[in-house]
């Protein structure tokens, strides 16, 4: 019973902090990750929320990129 209160408090965190697209919430979480799942269905749910984590900080990286590439050419041009 503990387990399972513990394995879905989990899952509603995890999902909290990413529709909030909270990026450190979701890497603490990822670290505390339940070491095994009652059933299938939260296995399953899990996975598929870390998948959606693993998308969002893979977009988060490709705009930090392209801010940072921005800031680059400000800097060029200030420069010149």
């Amino acid at each position: 019973m503990l387990l399972t209160r513990v394995n879905k408090m989990w899952l509603e965190e995890f999902k909290i902090a990413l529709v909030n697209e909270n990026i450190e919430a979701i890497e603490a979480l990822a670290d505390k990750v339940p070491a095994e799942f009652k059933n299938i269905e939260e296995a399953l749910q899990a996975q598929t929320l870390v998948g959606e984590a693993i998308n969002l900080i893979q977009k988060s990286k490709a705009d930090l990129s392209k801010e940072f590439e921005k800031l680059k050419n400000v800097k060029k041009y200030i420069s010149s």
